[in-house]
């Protein structure tokens, strides 16, 4: 199989107003829903294509409504996909008002996010085996209590040193490891991999003469142009701002101190770093 064309919903989103385009493609999830409630790997689902359910793909339908919540602010696509991800967000449903929606989901949230913490991590910060993927998935999760995340982070920071510099994690791993890295203050390790050309690295593919992104780390593999290895869209602005100003949007920005705005027009707010500028839009009803 040669897949060439992929969903990156982050840097979309970052850089084109793609709420219109994803938010059809919702439709067609919902339509191809199972009898249980989840979302098939491939929608619309074509014949020759296995019809199972599996984690990495099957979450699509809750991660893309989440996705354009946060990155515009409209909650419209919220009530859209509502009755098809109920059982997941507790988030989204404070946001919609949903109040008693919201209270049982997050005690749901805290008592399963306990018994994975208790089968999962050794009380000192290391989940699973402790290899990267292990302590990315732990952190971007939530499973790891506030008095050990710090270990977290830094048994992850480690293993990348050990590593001289390059990852170890694959398909599900790699699109939250910065920004894990990231709001644990752990910058080195995020510039060093961001800087690395050698093997296994984001910088190595090009070094070698790829003009797109590989599936896998080596190359050796029919599916180009994929998502889950490239760079997450703005990371810049994620290493450099704090991790509020760039998930809350421009209303964060004109309220943070620090921030310097460049300019503000009734579109949003634009903001200087170091000698990049980076554009948040507004919040505004997406109907």
């Amino acid at each position: 199989m040669d897949e060439r064309h992929p969903g990156f919903l982050d840097t979309a989103a970052f850089n084109m107003e793609v709420d219109p385009f994803i938010r059809r493609f919702l439709l067609e999830a919902r339509a191809a829903q199972h009898p249980d409630d989840a979302y098939p790997i491939v929608v619309p689902q074509p014949l020759s294509f296995p019809d199972v359910v599996t984690a990495g793909w099957s979450e699509a339908g809750i991660i893309l409504p989440h996705g354009l919540w946060r990155h515009y602010g409209g909650t419209a696509v919220i009530d859209e996909n509502w009755a098809a991800m109920e059982q997941w967000m507790a988030e989204m449903a404070q946001a919609t008002g949903r109040a008693a929606d919201a209270a049982h989901y997050k005690a749901l949230r805290a008592a399963s996010g306990t018994a994975l913490a208790a089968e999962l991590l050794d009380g000192a910060g290391k989940a699973g085996n402790g290899s990267q993927c292990s302590q990315v998935l732990a952190l971007h999760m939530g499973l790891v209590p506030a008095d050990q995340q710090v270990q977290a982070a830094q048994i992850l920071a480690q293993d990348i040193r050990a590593r001289g510099m390059t990852l170890s994690t694959g398909f599900l791993g790699t699109p939250y490891l910065l920004d894990v890295l990231a709001d644990a203050g752990v910058r080195d390790e995020v510039i060093g991999l961001l800087l690395q050309t050698r093997y296994p690295s984001w910088g190595y593919m090009p070094s070698v003469g790829a003009t797109t992104v590989w599936e896998r780390w080596n190359g050796d593999v029919g599916d180009l142009s994929h998502l889950t290895l490239s760079v997450p869209a703005n990371c810049t602005a994620r290493i450099s701002l704090p991790a509020r100003v760039w998930r809350e949007g421009s209303r964060a920005v004109e309220e943070h101190p620090d921030i310097p705005v460049h300019a503000t027009t009734p579109e949003g707010v634009t903001i200087e770093v170091g000698s990049g500028r980076y554009h948040f839009i507004r919040d505004r009803p997406m109907t």
